[in-house]
């Protein structure tokens, strides 16, 4: 099993913090430890602030620094991690750094473990809790939850819906594309003062409370990542964090159909385990 380890873990091996026995308990274990680059850098100056402060001797703070890339398995570059990490800071709004670790444990197919809890929270909040432990949580992978195939022919229509929504763009988009303003490359991201944002926007305001964790929770799923499931997605959607912002509803809807398509495999794979 891997672990991803930040810095808010990392530091507590070498200074006395809270939480210290359970961050050294992680040294002991027999798990993989690894974390990006960045880990040095960051726990380098927590050391430096806490040597300001007298909280650690010079001798104490130079012996953690050398120490630090013996105890990891693996640093990882940051050029491995940078794109996901942007990606997922521009998704939660968050700094990149602590993003890097998420990044990481995606790419890897790891856990992170953090003593920061607000991030932890926030990541769960966006659909990433399946990658995210607190410090001392069980970091076991949790095994995926198959839906039941009547539940799954609700989502096929909840997703009919939505793509009736799309077409809709796509027609007006063929009628005139004159005077059109896209906000990225990708098809159906017009631009927040065009017509067909506001047809979104109606669309998502129409939707019941329900129907909205099924389409951002889908809409993870649809990202792709090994070992995430579809219901305990559904169970981490935080409708008081995700759904005050109806952009970022209309924004993940083009992962919705990738989501679909993605349950329906899990389905015919659980029929053909349950037929052999």
């Amino acid at each position: 099993m891997i672990i991803v380890v930040d810095a808010s873990v990392a530091v507590k091996w070498f200074v006395e913090e809270n939480e210290r026995d359970l961050a050294r308990a992680l040294l002991f274990s027999d798990r993989i430890r690894i974390a990006p680059a960045l880990v040095l850098t960051e726990v380098a100056n927590v050391l430096r602030k806490k040597l300001s402060l007298k909280e650690i001797q010079p001798e104490q703070a130079k012996a953690a620094i050398n120490l630090l890339p013996d105890v990891f398995s693996d640093i990882v570059h940051t050029q491995e991690t940078l794109d996901k990490a942007f990606e997922i800071s521009c998704e939660l709004n968050h700094p990149v750094m602590d993003c890097a670790y998420l990044a990481c444990a995606i790419i890897r197919n790891a856990i992170l473990v953090t003593a920061d809890k607000a991030f932890e929270a926030k990541a769960k909040g966006y659909g990433y809790g399946h990658f995210i432990r607190l410090l001392g949580q069980d970091v076991s992978v949790v095994s995926s939850d198959i839906v039941s195939p009547a539940y799954a022919d609700e989502l096929i229509r909840l997703y009919e819906k939505v793509e009736q929504v799309f077409k809709h763009i796509d027609d007006k988009i063929r009628e005139n594309s004159e005077g059109l303003t896209f906000i990225s490359s990708e098809k159906f991201k017009p631009a927040f003062d065009s017509p067909n944002y506001h047809h979104l926007l109606k669309f998502a305001d129409g939707l019941l409370v329900e129907e909205r964790k099924d389409i951002v929770a889908l809409c993870w799923f649809g990202r792709g990542y090994e070992g995430e499931s579809f219901t305990r997605l559904r169970q981490n959607v935080d409708l008081s964090r995700v759904d005050k912002d109806t952009r970022y509803l209309i924004s993940i809807l083009t992962n919705f159909d990738r989501g679909l398509e993605r349950l329906r495999h899990q389905l015919r794979t659980a029929e053909g385990n349950t037929n052999g």
